[in-house]
Formats: structure tokens, sequence, C-alpha cells
């Protein structure tokens, strides 16, 4: 009866708990994905998306009607700006083509 229970506890922990990674992937079309960082307290920084190796100033949150709200997961596609100047300097300027929530 002990080697039993041993079992039941030890598997069906592995068997409600899953990777959500590969969910993550099928519900993003888009090429890049990072989260949504408030950097509102640094001279002249707004929301910034922040992945895995970048990160990215947005110029145009406004004209892809998105409002972003600080740790919201995002998938997205841009085109970087090469000509824009600003003084947050924390990543890369860009423009952003798409822009998709990710849920939970």
């Amino acid at each position: 009866m002990r080697k039993i229970i041993y079992f039941l506890v030890l598997v069906l922990p592995i068997v409600f708990i899953r990777c959500d990674l590969d969910d993550e992937e099928q519900n993003c079309e888009l090429i890049t994905q990072g989260v949504i960082k408030d950097y509102t307290g640094f001279d002249g920084c707004g929301f910034l998306i922040v992945s895995d190796s970048s990160t990215f100033e947005v110029l145009n949150w406004d004209e892809i009607n998105f409002i972003p709200k600080d740790g919201m997961e995002v998938c997205f596609d841009y085109d970087i700006e090469l000509e824009a100047v600003s003084i947050c300097m924390m990543g890369q300027i860009v423009w952003l083509t798409d822009c998709q929530v990710l849920e939970d």
C-alpha cells in the first residue's frame, strides 16, 4: 500500500503540471516575444518591451491602438527606426507593425 501512495504522490504532480512554452509559441504568430516594462521613472522613457536578447523603445503605441500595461506579455513585429533619436537610450527604437497580447 505504501508503494502505491508513494507512486501517486510522485506521479500525480507530474500529470497535472505541464510546460506552457509550446502553447505560447503556437499562440504567437509574430516574430518577437517580450514583456512590457514601465520605465517612466527614468529620464525620457516610457513603456519599453524587453525580450530575452533586446530592449525595444516603441514610437507608435497610439497609432496601433494598443494600450501598454506593465508586465503584459506581447508578441510583435517591428521595423527598426535608424533615423530616430531618443533621450531614453535604453534600447533599439522601433516602429511596431503588429502587436498581440499573449494570454495566460
